[in-house]
């Protein structure tokens, strides 16, 4: 099931995206060179996943699903500058200051997240006004000052400083974990799922997306010399922290019963990863 809808997310991102020559500028280029580098699509893969737990159909939220990606690679893009973490590659190629200038990828950036806010406004999607409204109000939030943006603003001011368990923790809730959490419920809320299903998969998003950040410490662990909460607690509590908080993600989406098989799938991907981190 995953495979085919990460076949359908590659075809509406390619769809979605302005094409080369659209305006006269490489801008669209840059747009779809990083989006379209490929990755593992968890945020997309999220928010079909919880269409489907309430019964809803997966394919009608993919202008949602291409969306949280295009603000992913926002996001990316905007981290790998010279002026933040300075990366020369990201995903097995160059990364998009190094192919267009620091300029132009900047303005890819600011091209993907504006318009991952018109696709999801746009009125064609059929959902909802006031369900599209809650879902752009808790995502403008999770990937704004108040999430994203913001954990990485505190991320770069201790930078190379000594840095608290506590202080890690809160970058990783606002820089990461809150973004995977709202992926997660988009699907449910855009098909007007019950209160209870919604509060279900928001306990499933913040246990996920704690794990998914704690797995990508410990991947890291000999690769960077960045501290992160593996280095702070130990390799082997990380790993333990975040098997636990897998089986609480678990726990929250049993009630649904055979539908949440996606999200499993999603999950267990994850605990593989920590297995053979």
């Amino acid at each position: 099931m995953l495979e085919n809808w990460l076949k359908m997310i590659e075809e509406k991102l390619t769809e979605f995206l302005p094409k080369e020559g659209s305006i006269p500028s490489r801008l669209p280029e840059a747009m779809r060179y990083s989006v379209l580098s490929g990755g593992k699509r968890i945020r997309p893969l999220l928010v079909m996943s919880s269409a489907y737990l309430v019964g809803g159909d997966p394919e009608r939220v993919l202008p949602f699903a291409c969306a949280v990606e295009m603000i992913h690679t926002y996001s990316l893009i905007h981290d790998d500058l010279p002026a933040m973490d300075n990366d020369d590659f990201r995903r097995g190629q160059a990364t998009s200051h190094r192919v267009f200038g620091e300029a132009m990828a900047i303005l890819a950036g600011d091209a993907l997240l504006t318009d991952a806010f018109y696709l999801m406004s746009d009125a064609q999607s059929g959902f909802k006004a006031e369900a599209v409204l809650r879902v752009i109000n808790l995502l403008s939030k999770a990937v704004g000052s108040q999430g994203m943006v913001g954990g990485q603003a505190v991320d770069i001011e201790v930078s190379n400083k000594a840095i608290s368990e506590d202080l890690i923790r809160w970058v990783h809730l606002h820089k990461t974990a809150l973004f995977l959490k709202i992926s997660a419920m988009i699907g449910a809320i855009l098909y007007e799922a019950d209160e209870r299903s919604i509060s279900l998969l928001d306990d499933f998003g913040s246990a996920f997306g704690m794990a998914f950040q704690i797995a990508d410490d410990i991947l890291d662990y000999h690769k960077s010399e960045t501290v992160n909460l593996a280095k702070v607690i130990g390799l082997e509590k990380a790993k333990q922290e975040a098997l636990e908080l897998l089986k609480r993600s678990l726990k929250a989406i049993e009630p649904f019963g055979s539908r949440n098989k996606p999200l499993k799938e999603i999950v267990l991907m994850i605990g593989k990863q920590l297995e053979n981190g």
